[in-house]
């Protein structure tokens, strides 16, 4: 478990509604998957460009095909975040915005 883990506290959520939100009780994650391989949260450190931070979805958290978690003890202004399911990277389908790479199709 590395350093980033041990600080903050993963717990599973309500499952509705789908996306992200941030109450007194911390960062809530909810997705929809269907598939086989585990599922995993990424989360990017906005400031350090480079770390990477890889929380997989505790067993207990999923409800049906609805997986869900509650993370306390970071800042949600700190980090964006995708999810992963094997080696496949995806966007959050309920996201209201996202960031980087602002010109489509150009990598920087």
């Amino acid at each position: 478990m590395t350093d980033f883990l041990k600080r903050i506290q993963i717990k599973p959520s309500i499952p509705f509604p789908l996306g992200s939100w941030v109450d007194e009780e911390g960062i809530h994650i909810s997705v929809e998957y269907r598939g086989s391989e585990r599922l995993s949260l990424i989360l990017f450190d906005l400031e350090e460009k480079e770390e990477r931070h890889e929380i997989p979805f505790p067993q207990e958290a999923a409800m049906g095909a609805v997986y869900s978690m509650t993370l306390s003890g970071i800042s949600c202004r700190k980090y964006a975040y995708l999810f992963k399911a094997g080696h496949h990277e995806f966007m959050d389908p309920h996201a209201t915005r996202t960031t980087g790479n602002e010109q489509w199709g150009k990598n920087k």
